[in-house]
């Protein structure tokens, strides 16, 4: 059975280190604990890594504006997105999701060799 790990940093440190879950939409839920809808129902869209035909992983982020500095033209869409998403979601810190297949995972750790 392939198992889902979700990876949680928050302003840069990471608070959550691959906790495993049965299923991909348990992994998602498990987000929410980090921020919350401002207008009842807002969607955070996640990035899918698919290698044929195979679940990699997802991954979203949630900037604060402030964190985020306007040195350059991606640094200026990066702020975009940021005020955007604050605008639709309450999150006390810049956030970034992580979810990894056993696939992903495996993958990441050859990577980090």
């Amino acid at each position: 059975m392939n198992m889902y790990y979700l990876t949680v940093e928050k302003n840069g440190v990471r608070v959550i280190d691959r906790k495993s879950f049965e299923d991909y939409s348990t992994a998602i839920k498990a987000c929410g604990e980090f921020y919350q809808s401002k207008t009842g129902r807002s969607n955070l869209e996640f990035n899918t890594d698919v290698v044929n035909g195979e679940f990699f992983r997802s991954y979203a982020e949630l900037n604060r504006p402030e964190d985020i500095s306007l040195e350059n033209e991606m640094e200026k869409i990066r702020y975009s997105v940021a005020a955007k998403h604050s605008n639709r979601f309450e999150y006390e810190a810049s956030l970034f999701f992580l979810i990894e297949s056993d696939s992903g995972v495996a993958e990441s750790e050859q990577d980090d060799d």
